[in-house]
């Protein structure tokens, strides 16, 4: 078995390979065709399992679909006969090597890069229930918390800024004026009160989230509890409104989300999409929208693009909080985190007490 001939060859057989896996059900297109030329040609030498996995992220969009994609893999490329051309000869070592068996599952390690390939899995976030982490100490957590649902309560006009927090009270200036032949004889002032902020949270609970997100539901937990108004939706493959649940739930109680009710995966422009067509009444200009996910998307990538800029114009500011970015040699480079990056005021690293303390310090507003 050969690989290669590369580019035009490659770009020939992974065209070949897309058209194969639409004949069996597949909704394969030029996105996935080109996604899965870049995995290949991103290899210096070939590596058959680290294909087929990275391939089965890109393809697989459904339960049944990952499971016979490496099935089909391996009758394609091995059975069918070699249809990648390569001028060196792939030999067969060890099982660590592509050619070897396929293994059906695999283990995460905590390198941050390699967690893109745990994006999917049908068998990983529905295997477990979702509640408020117990093992965070809210006492801690809280005044860190009141000073942020503070800063956003407050408005962001450079007008509030200049006068301070007050203005002139025309209307009461106009009413008192008709009692004195239409002349202004008292000039009150109207000072602004806190609002309590509209926050909108989306929480990724996918495989590759499963550390991170009892945290984020606690933290979303402790801004109901200081007075904020929040409804949040939890995501993965499909997106659920779980604010109800959560007002009745605490840090150890019932689950928001109960085991097989979210299969595994992460779709966020699916789930953006949804915000937008059901709940944008939601997404006004008085709403802080905050988005806590590593960005490892499988969904269609032009669903972020389409409907993330249109989110982040509605609301008053967008907050993305990426756990991975705590990690030393962590870079951003998924499709989904560099399309909404522009549209984000801060894309920051909140994963512990710690984390969420500093950005209180630091960018709240």
């Amino acid at each position: 078995m050969t690989i290669g001939g590369w580019i035009a060859d490659i770009k020939r057989s992974v065209a070949q390979f897309t058209r194969y896996l639409r004949l069996h059900g597949f909704s394969a297109g030029v996105v996935e065709t080109r996604s899965a030329i870049e995995v290949v040609t991103r290899f210096r030498t070939p590596d058959w399992q680290e294909t087929m996995i990275q391939w089965r992220i890109i393809y697989a969009k459904a339960p049944q679909q990952w499971e016979i994609f490496e099935t089909l893999f391996d009758r394609y490329f091995q059975i069918g006969g070699a249809r990648f051309h390569m001028k060196e000869a792939v030999l067969r070592p060890t099982s660590s090597s592509m050619t070897g068996p396929v293994v059906n599952s695999f283990v995460p390690t905590a390198d941050p890069h390699y967690r893109a390939l745990l994006a999917y899995s049908p068998q990983w976030g529905k295997d477990y229930p979702l509640y408020p982490s117990s093992e965070v100490n809210y006492g801690s957590l809280r005044e860190s918390t009141r000073k942020v649902v503070k800063e956003w309560g407050y408005p962001r006009g450079s007008r509030w800024r200049k006068n301070q927090g007050s203005e002139w009270y025309w209307r009461k200036i106009l009413h008192d004026s008709l009692s004195h032949a239409g002349e202004a004889i008292t000039w009150p002032r109207r000072r602004h009160k806190p609002d309590r902020p509209r926050v909108v949270a989306l929480v990724d609970v996918s495989g590759s989230m499963r550390e991170y997100a009892p945290f984020y539901l606690g933290l979303v937990w402790d801004l109901m509890r200081v007075g904020a108004r929040v409804q949040i939706f939890v995501c993965s493959t499909d997106l659920k409104c779980v604010t109800g649940k959560l007002k009745q739930t605490g840090p150890g109680g019932p689950p928001v989300i109960e085991k097989g009710e979210l299969g595994g995966g992460t779709r966020l422009g699916w789930a953006f999409s949804q915000l937008w067509h059901l709940y944008r009444a939601l997404l006004t200009t008085r709403t802080i929208f905050v988005v806590a996910s590593d960005g490892f998307d499988t969904g269609e990538a032009w669903r972020v693009t389409q409907y993330f800029p249109q989110i982040a114009n509605a609301v008053s500011a967008v907050y993305w909080f990426n756990p991975l970015l705590l990690e030393p040699d962590y870079t951003p480079r998924s499709s989904a985190i560099l399309s909404a990056l522009p549209f984000c005021r801060a894309h920051v690293g909140v994963r512990d007490e710690a984390s969420w303390s500093q950005f209180a310090r630091t960018h709240p507003g």
